[in-house]
């Protein structure tokens, strides 16, 4: 009965916790202790849109755990988050350094001559469909860089290393305890947040993604 009147952490709710400015430690802890006045048993740690400081840079790491030791203290639950902004896998841009781990298409279009690159064409009636492989251009959703080939193991064994490995090496002692788990948030195949060659791309406007 004492524990349904007073539930502990891992009953109660948890906020999903923007991160989207510069951050700082001891306002972030200030934060907390807010949370847990308040009856929160804990938070999601999400960088999203503003975000000034650094993504998985050292000081990044510094308010993360700053964050958790607090959340240790009050006996709240501190759960991660493995993007910047989202869907899950490029690792703010970090994976899509290398081109060859960046989004693709397969593009169709009608030509009077196809292309050398041409994975297949088709002769038509007003002149050959031909299928092109077309690769994500830098968005500043990715922080200039792109989405990632989400069908390219070698791509998401990068993103892992980036990102939950980086982790791993600091708060692995700490998983299944204070840190209960790390969310992902829609990997994606489709043409989502991506900019391709033959698109115009408005970030103000991607009600059309949804349909």
């Amino acid at each position: 009965m004492s524990e349904w009147l007073n539930p502990g952490s891992n009953y109660r709710s948890k906020v999903f916790w923007a991160w989207n400015g510069k951050l700082e430690s001891d306002r972030l802890c200030r934060q907390i202790g807010n949370m847990a006045k308040m009856g929160l048993g804990g938070f999601f740690i999400h960088a999203r849109s503003g975000l000034s400081t650094k993504y998985l840079s050292d000081e990044w790491f510094e308010c993360v755990s700053a964050s958790v030791e607090k959340a240790r203290e009050l006996h709240l639950e501190a759960w991660l988050y493995d993007e910047d902004r989202w869907p899950s896998g490029a690792a703010g841009g970090l994976v899509t350094r290398n081109k060859d781990f960046r989004a693709r298409c397969l593009k169709m279009s009608l030509v009077d001559t196809p292309a050398a690159d041409a994975i297949a064409s088709f002769a038509a009636e007003s002149g050959y469909c031909q299928f092109l492989v077309e690769i994500a251009q830098p968005c500043s959703w990715y922080n200039n860089q792109t989405y990632i080939d989400v069908f390219n193991p070698e791509a998401v064994k990068c993103f892992i290393e980036t990102t939950h490995e980086a982790y791993r090496e600091r708060y692995q002692n700490d998983f299944g305890g204070v840190i209960p788990g790390i969310f992902t948030d829609e990997p994606y195949y489709r043409i989502f947040f991506c900019v391709f060659a033959s698109i115009l791309f408005n970030i103000s406007d991607i009600s059309h993604f949804f349909s």
